[in-house]
């Protein structure tokens, strides 16, 4: 009862004390009890606010004019103009700083190729080759494929700037959460999406064989099969599982393992593409209002556990399946353990684990061996 009565206070306060606290001290993920102190002062706010002003307003017998009436409504009109104004001049972007916006804009600084990129809840899988190869060449048939999640999709931009170099055309194969592995699934409600990832997997290995693609890229957040997400996303358990085990990281390294297997049984080349170092905050928001009068910048890495725990794994298919290991942690992370998320003032990310298009770039090095072992085939 007590609740109902503040109910409406409370709807109005929440958002800009929670909106102010992250735009003006941090846009971090808030520390528990930050959020149990602002929750606190939304209540007592809200009775404040109900004692003091809606409950006083209530018990008014002022009839109002036609005078007030009209004031109001025009009142109304004039906040409907400004709020239309702002929408158009997207918050009226020219107060802020050219390179305030470049970093903002790092969240929509993606792979062009992003319309080869499907997702297996909408059963929007694009597998093209018409559409969805790319790099500069006199033939259009590929040498080689990039296969994997979101993140081989957020990737792709260095292989095509490299592709176009070396003038070996590849080809773009990826579904959100939806790398390859082999007889394992997602637990709960996950069985539509099951079924789209199995056949897209299939659907793959079927264009390998007709297109006769010997260099395979494989490319996932391997982390998150095994330990979920991570706690800035508000930590969620893997529930990965296979018909042998029911423990997410036995069941990945079974479905890796029997999917690296059967590509070196076809006379694939294995490149596996090691995790991409995963960040505690949304990159592009926070550089924009931490670090607008900087090019370079340099955190912490939050989670080096969850990606140093699975390398003796990465390790052993490496000497018995001779699968190529391309590690992205030297190239984005320097020896005291911090990672680069800012590059010549364009954000490395383009949220907290998702290279940009511009910090695909920095693992140009990184692939270029890859390339040159590619070239030498032809």
């Amino acid at each position: 009862m007590g609740i109902g009565l503040i109910s409406y206070p409370l709807y109005l306060w929440r958002w800009p004390l929670f909106s102010l606290r992250s735009y003006w001290l941090s846009p971090d993920v808030i520390p528990w009890y930050e959020i149990l102190f602002l929750l606190v002062l939304c209540f007592l706010l809200s009775y404040l606010t109900w004692r003091w002003v809606e409950k006083p307003a209530r018990r008014l017998s002022i009839r109002p004019s036609k005078s007030l009436i009209n004031w109001i409504i025009a009142t109304q009109l004039v906040l409907l103009v400004v709020g239309v104004s702002l929408w158009i001049s997207k918050g009226v972007v020219w107060r802020f700083s050219s390179e305030t916006i470049t970093y903002s804009d790092g969240a929509m600084d993606i792979n062009p190729l992003r319309s080869c990129h499907g997702n297996p809840i909408l059963h929007n899988a694009p597998l093209s080759v018409e559409k969805c190869t790319f790099g500069s060449s006199l033939s259009t048939h590929p040498e080689f494929i990039v296969w994997g999640s979101s993140h081989a999709d957020a990737i792709t931009p260095v292989f095509k700037e490299l592709a176009d170099k070396y003038a070996l055309p590849g080809l773009q194969a990826s579904l959100s959460g939806s790398p390859f592995l082999l007889d394992v699934s997602r637990g709960g409600s996950y069985l539509l999406r099951n079924k789209n990832w199995h056949e897209y997997n299939k659907n793959v290995l079927g264009l390998l064989e007709d297109l006769s693609i010997k260099n395979v890229f494989l490319v996932g957040r391997w982390t998150s099969y095994v330990y979920g997400s991570t706690t800035y996303e508000g930590y969620l358990p893997s529930n990965l599982k296979s018909n042998k085990t029911n423990d997410p990281r036995l069941a990945f390294e079974y479905g890796l393992e029997k999917a690296v297997a059967k590509l070196v049984a076809k006379n694939k080349r294995v490149w596996l593409v090691l995790p991409v170092p995963e960040m505690d905050r949304t990159v592009p928001r926070w550089l924009t209002f931490h670090n607008a009068g900087k090019t370079e910048v340099w955190m912490d890495n939050p989670y080096p556990e969850r990606a140093t725990s699975l390398r003796p794994f990465f390790e052993r298919l490496s000497q018995q399946y001779g699968v190529h290991l391309l590690d992205p942690l030297p190239h984005l992370c320097r020896a005291d353990g911090k990672c680069r998320i800012a590059h010549n003032g364009k954000s490395v990310y383009s949220d907290d684990d998702h290279l940009s298009a511009s910090g695909s770039l920095l693992l140009a090095d990184m692939l270029r061996p890859a390339f040159e072992i590619m070239k030498q085939d032809k």
